[in-house]
């Protein structure tokens, strides 16, 4: 008995990417189920093989789909990719710019990706993306500075920026907020280059679209320059403080007081130097990603 479309959707829905490519080649009905627009809304490449990115968007099915309807694409923490495996897909979402749909992009924990073929990709994104997540995977200002910030018409609608856990310097971090002006959420977290110095800027440059900020792990910041910020924004909803060795339980009440609705997560307990407070501390070191 035949099933009808309808029914056929949903188990391939169920189907990772290379069985739904197997699935496609038993016949012209499952071709064209397989190939439909709802399969590709969402795809998540993190379990891919190196071989199924392999060669280019008119040689794979996979990379055409991706570039004609997938909406939310996902590389995090992969299992048995790394940096040039995943070139043939950045070249093709840069070839296919007049069709992509694209909405949310994250590639995060990529090892060894060229920061060359990751600029140029940026560069060609669609202004509709308002999600982007490079989170460990950055490795130099030039992704940033001749990327991203190149594409003004990305920059101008980009709403969610996650560069945690990167390697780059702080040329980059001080020009994001004119570059990127109309920011609600920004991660810094875990930039073991950028200082507490050099977000003195950032925070005096932050817009008023801002709600949440993620500082966790960058030494030296000054809670006075933050403050200073709240008090001229009143959008922000959150902040993370975790792991900031400036911050005491005495900074977190005055941020409370002044942005009431703003939600501080912080770890600010060492001013007392108890084993609990220090069992606290080291757990949440523990915690943090590491960056090889």
């Amino acid at each position: 008995m035949e099933l009808p479309q309808e029914l056929l959707l949903p188990i391939f829905g169920q189907l990772n990417l290379a069985d739904l490519g197997r699935c496609a080649q038993v016949c012209r009905k499952w071709y064209d189920v397989a190939n439909d627009r709802s399969l590709w809304n969402a795809v998540d490449l993190s379990n891919c093989k190196p071989k199924e990115l392999a060669g280019t968007a008119e040689e794979s099915s996979l990379l055409t789909n991706i570039c004609r309807f997938t909406c939310h694409l996902k590389i995090c923490n992969p299992q048995y990719l790394i940096g040039d495996d995943v070139v043939p897909l950045l070249e093709a979402l840069s070839d296919s710019l007049s069709i992509l749909p694209l909405l949310e992009l994250c590639l995060e924990n990529i090892s060894q990706l060229d920061s060359g073929v990751t600029a140029r990709m940026l560069r060609q994104l669609p202004a509709r993306l308002m999600v982007l997540s490079l989170k460990g995977t950055l490795s130099t200002d030039e992704v940033l500075v001749n990327g991203l910030f190149t594409n003004r018409c990305l920059c101008s609608n980009l709403e969610h920026l996650n560069i945690s856990y990167c390697a780059f310097g702080n040329f980059g971090v001080v020009q994001i907020p004119h570059a990127v002006p109309g920011l609600r959420s920004l991660a810094l977290a875990g930039n073991l280059n950028v200082g507490g110095q050099d977000l003195r800027e950032l925070f005096a440059s932050l817009t008023t679209a801002l709600i949440a900020l993620d500082i966790r792990f960058i030494v030296g910041i000054e809670p006075a320059w933050l403050l200073s910020a709240l008090k001229r924004i009143h959008s922000v909803l959150s902040v993370d403080v975790r792991g900031c060795d400036t911050f005491t339980l005495k900074h977190i009440t005055v941020m409370n007081r002044i942005s009431p609705r703003t939600y501080v997560h912080h770890s600010a307990v060492l001013e007392d130097e108890t084993e609990d407070a220090y069992k606290q501390y080291v757990s949440l070191i523990a915690s943090a990603p590491i960056i090889i």
